[in-house]
């Protein structure tokens, strides 16, 4: 793909503003706000989408304007933005703010996660353990539990881990799921923590050596 100087400028712009309005003080918000709106006027995807989302809920001192924001999130979605397209789709299938269209919303949350969504990643992974909409499936289950695991999504990780103890008597594949189980716990998720206490408890120093350089490599691939 050819280099887009353009693209690579309102990236930079946009990814500035939300780093400043992720820190403690207050000092740049609003400069920060009127950053992203202003991208947003330029049609940046990611811009259109913060900003839909806080008009929808009329946040970061936006006024409260959840049809505009709609709007907005739907032109989002129309530039293949993922956490744009998962926001419609979550939508359509719960019949919120729009009829329900369960084969619309399941096509464009398979869009979504294609586009690298994770919460549209976890979200089908649900669906298809639990048979939400769509025949269980255990093999795409796995799969998009995988995907969003590697996205360092803790949730994810504890849920890989599971399946994969669950599903497979294979030494490697249990090895794994604990190194998945820890990568989760690192992050915070105490029942994942936990599980991770039980699982090292019964692992020999070999085995425990094996779980780490798992975790060095599943760890990489999440950032």
């Amino acid at each position: 793909m050819p280099f887009d100087q353009k693209l690579e400028q309102e990236r930079t712009r946009y990814n500035e503003a939300i780093a400043a309005l992720e820190r403690p003080d207050n000092s740049h918000r609003e400069k920060s706000v009127e950053s992203i709106e202003k991208l947003a006027k330029e049609k940046f995807p990611a811009a259109m989408y913060s900003l839909a989302m806080w008009q929808i809920a009329g946040e970061e001192g936006i006024s409260k304007d959840p049809a505009g924001g709609l709007a907005l999130l739907q032109k989002a979605a129309k530039e293949n933005y993922g956490p744009a397209l998962f926001q419609i789709a979550s939508r359509l299938i719960k019949g919120q703010d729009f009829p329900v269209d369960l084969e619309r919303g399941l096509k464009m949350m398979q869009e979504a996660a294609t586009l690298g969504s994770r919460s549209a990643e976890y979200y089908l992974g649900q669906a298809y353990r639990d048979g939400i909409a769509v025949p269980r499936d255990p093999e795409r289950v796995k799969r998009y539990f995988r995907l969003c695991a590697a996205g360092g999504v803790p949730r994810c990780q504890l849920l890989l881990g599971n399946l994969l103890i669950a599903s497979s008597g294979r030494e490697g594949d249990r090895l794994q799921a604990v190194a998945w189980i820890r990568l989760a716990a690192d992050q915070g998720l105490a029942e994942a923590r936990d599980l991770a206490n039980r699982q090292q408890a019964s692992l020999t120093p070999a085995e425990s050596a094996t779980v780490r350089t798992w975790m060095n490599q599943l760890a990489h691939k999440a950032n």
